[in-house]
Order: C-alpha cells, then sequence, then structure tokens
C-alpha cells in the first residue's frame, strides 16, 4: 500500500513539475518575441541603430 501512494505521489510530482516547466518555457517564448520586436522597431532599413545614436552632429 506505501509503495503505490509513494508512486502516485511521485507521479503527481513529476506531472506537476512538467506542467510548471511547460508554463515558464512559453513565457520566456513571448518575452522571446517581444525582444525580438524591440529591437527591429530601434534597427532601420540600414541597420543603424536609430535611437541609440550618440554621435554628435
Amino acid at each position: 500500500m506505501n509503495s503505490v501512494l509513494i508512486l502516485l505521489v511521485a507521479i503527481m510530482v513529476v506531472n506537476y513539475s512538467n506542467a510548471y516547466f511547460s508554463e515558464q518555457i512559453d513565457d520566456y517564448r513571448q518575452l522571446d518575441e517581444l525582444y525580438k520586436r524591440q529591437i527591429n522597431n530601434y534597427f532601420n532599413k540600414s541597420n543603424k541603430i536609430e535611437c541609440w545614436d550618440s554621435r554628435n552632429p
């Protein structure tokens, strides 16, 4: 009986861990897409940085 209970708890922990890590991976993918969009917005078509250009005229 104890071994069945331990096995069930282990399965529950593994399933919870998989769901948690899957959610974390999805969050990081969304963050990665956000960063990619922001980087693309800062670069113009000539591959020069638009808003971080610190040259003095």
